[in-house]
């Protein structure tokens, strides 16, 4: 395995794990206090906007992305804290597909349920005939909606809970914002009050959700060139447990970073050489918040200067052009 892509699956791992334990919840269909509740809200409640390589979709705010890594046309999933999931798969296929002939094959092989699969025709304003498939497997309520346009085929997937399914209306809402840029590399996360990410010029991109923020990724000519940066906020219990953690190998020292066009101490914690990576948190302090940037890189010899992790352009970067540390835009 190359470096790169060993450092990519070790943030995937942990990116994944956070997710699940913010998310209060460990495994698919484990339940909870919340997931007794039902699920309701409104258009102008979908403010939670996540655009990866072209595609939006906007969710409701305290809802989660997570990174997709098993399924391969799965570009996304998702999760509320009342136990829905989802997920938006993109099929691209060399020919123009038979729309009829997809939806008796997705209904009879793909779709998997524990009873009968009910199926109903939906026509929408926008994205002409979709079809929804409902079903229930393993104590889940499963809602599938197919749309075919040409040789491209999307998937909204949802499960709940099956004591109170998702509502058809209710995922009708999330999939009536879906847009697609042709600007097939724009990258775009805004989330409530935290700072806005963008990215319209194909270097980093949206990784994944943890805490309160999220994880960024950029892929550089070679794999000792990746970087993975993650940006969330940090309370005094958090920022204690940093200063005494024993793991460390790093003698916290102050380096600078400018941050809306100032100069800005970052304290800087970590680890120069864990397995095959670096890992260094970086604190800093805007508008009464403490912030945590989370910098995963590929680990650096002894005796070479750990600044050297911290100097490259492309955080700095990242900084000015690509995080709006201001409430939106």
């Amino acid at each position: 395995m190359k470096s790169g892509n060993y450092l990519i699956a070790i943030v995937i791992f942990f990116l994944i794990i956070g997710v699940l334990i913010f998310n209060g919840c460990t495994s698919t269909g484990t339940g909870s206090q919340a997931e007794s509740e039902v699920v309701v809200f409104t258009v102008s409640d979908l403010t939670n906007r996540l655009t990866l390589f072209g595609e939006t979709l906007l969710l409701p705010e305290g809802w989660a992305f997570i990174p997709n890594t098993e399924s391969k046309g799965t570009l996304f999933n998702f999760r509320s804290p009342e136990g829905v999931e989802g997920g938006l798969e993109i099929i691209d296929f060399d020919y123009d597909i038979d729309f009829d002939r997809l939806v008796d094959f997705y209904k009879d092989y793909v779709f998997q349920s524990d009873k009968k699969i009910s199926t109903e025709v939906l026509e929408h304003e926008r994205f002409g005939t979709i079809v929804s498939f409902k079903g229930v497997a393993n104590n889940r309520t499963l809602l599938s909606f197919l749309i075919a346009d040409g040789n491209n085929v999307t998937f909204f997937h949802f499960s709940s809970p099956v004591e109170n399914s998702f509502p058809l209306d209710q995922a009708l809402l999330i999939i009536n914002t879906y847009k697609k840029d042709e600007r097939n590399w724009v990258s775009v996360r805004e989330m409530g009050n935290f700072p806005l990410f963008t990215s319209f010029d194909n270097t980093w991109y949206w990784y994944g959700d943890f805490k309160d923020g999220y994880y960024l990724a950029r892929k550089g000519e070679k794999p000792e060139q990746d970087i993975i940066a993650g940006l969330w906020t940090l309370n005094n219990e958090e920022v204690d447990q940093l200063k005494n953690d024993a793991s460390f190998n790093v003698e916290p020292f102050i380096y600078k970073y400018r941050v809306s066009n100032l100069t800005t101490d970052f304290i800087v914690y970590g680890n120069t050489k864990d397995g095959k990576t670096s890992r260094l948190y970086t604190l800093f302090e805007l508008d009464s918040k403490t912030y945590c940037l989370y910098l995963i890189q590929e680990s650096i010899d002894d005796n070479e200067d750990i600044e050297t992790l911290l100097e490259k352009p492309e955080i700095q970067n990242l900084l000015d052009f690509h995080i709006l540390f201001s409430n939106g835009i």
